[in-house]
């Protein structure tokens, strides 16, 4: 029994010792990103970096995608801009194009994140009424935020794919 005893207490102090030699390593990201929020909470299509949301219509007008700030508060307002990617082929199919700008959709890639803002709402895209109807197609976009050289877009956050119905 006294064995037993001391076994258990040299097992508790052999355990404390080398728990204890371990140096604490505390890593910090002190730089600032920006990131879609529909790119976090929404999941990725198959094979690719980016989620497909649901598709908009010709009624649409100017949706809404919010910009999140990641890290530290800007210390000023930033201009970034949000551009057209290129679609991936994977994703094109008989009833699945490419849109057009001018014909579905302009893009007015300018945006303003404010020093004292956490997020931002983009409104740039505004989908055109007046696209001929196609029964039973889409149209796709993929937005891309590019950052500047204080405020970097976030590599797994920075597209969207955005569908257009074009019934």
């Amino acid at each position: 029994m006294k064995n037993l005893r001391s076994l258990a207490f040299f097992s508790i102090l052999t355990l404390g010792l080398l728990s204890s030699c371990f140096e604490d390593r505390e890593v910090l990201f002190l730089g600032a990103q920006v990131e879609f929020e529909q790119a976090v909470t929404n999941a990725k299509a198959a094979g690719q970096s980016f989620p497909l949301l649901t598709a908009l219509t010709r009624a649409s007008g100017t949706p809404s995608y919010q910009v999140n700030l990641v890290g530290a508060q800007l210390s000023a307002a930033e201009a970034i801009t949000v551009t057209r990617d290129e679609v991936p082929a994977s994703l094109l199919n008989a009833n699945t194009i490419v849109a057009e700008e001018g014909v579905h959709y302009t893009l007015n890639g300018n945006l303003d994140f404010p020093a004292s803002a956490s997020k931002v709402n983009f409104t740039g895209l505004t989908i055109l009424p007046g696209f001929p109807a196609q029964t039973g197609k889409t149209a796709l976009i993929i937005l891309k935020l590019d950052g500047n050289s204080n405020l970097k877009p976030s590599e797994n956050y920075r597209r969207l794919g955005i569908r257009i119905n074009l019934n």
